[in-house]
């Protein structure tokens, strides 16, 4: 059919060519991909921002997945993991061990922190609003859980959807904790306590 273009040509030595389809030929931008559109024309997108991160300024670098993710990183953290939308999206990198050593996983885990270290954060929301110095030894698993924390707030467990979450303002020097169940120490503040069962503790 002499109203065919070659569009795409494998060659023997497995080389691949690109030539017109559709509309334009195309050879090829910095930061961008190669996509169809919905006329089958083969055009150019930007990459997403912060699609795959993956950087540092040592040998253990910070490995980011999900649009937003790290978005104030400037590369000079290590020795982080975020995965999701948004996630560890206000990290950024302090002095001494801040900003490092954290793994969040989920839809906007950890988002809100600014500082931290050695925080594992996995659920969507979990762990928000951790600004603040020494945000650090953290455990956390559920939707929303140990959300709205701030200063201070360190070597918690916390279990479970919303579980030692939900206080207006934040909730400063919460340490030493454990709350484990849908719903436990929710909008409760405390330090040394241990809270099993749905609601035990919620105000």
């Amino acid at each position: 059919n002499s109203a065919e273009v070659e569009g795409l040509r494998i060659a023997k030595d497995s080389q691949l060519t690109m030539g017109a389809y559709g509309v334009g030929t195309f050879t090829g931008t910095s930061a961008k991909y190669l996509a169809v559109d919905s006329s089958g024309n083969i055009i150019e997108e930007p990459v997403p921002s912060a699609a795959l991160i993956v950087d540092g300024g040592g040998t253990n670098p910070t490995v980011g997945l999900g649009d937003g993710v790290l978005a104030t990183d400037s590369g000079a953290t290590e020795t982080n993991v975020a995965i999701g939308h948004d996630a560890l999206s206000s990290l950024a990198p302090l002095a001494g061990n801040d900003g490092k050593f954290n793994v969040a996983i989920g839809d906007g885990a950890m988002s809100d922190c600014d500082q931290g270290q050695g925080n594992t954060i996995i659920g969507a929301s979990a762990g928000t609003s951790g600004n603040g110095s020494d945000f650090s030894n953290n455990v956390v698993i559920g939707y929303s859980a140990l959300s709205n924390h701030t200063t201070d707030s360190r070597k918690n467990v916390a279990i479970g959807t919303r579980a030692f979450s939900g206080t207006p303002g934040g909730m400063a020097g919460s340490k030493f904790t454990v709350a484990i169940g849908y719903d436990t120490m929710w909008e409760a503040t405390g330090s040394s306590t241990v809270a099993m069962g749905y609601q035990t503790m919620k105000t």
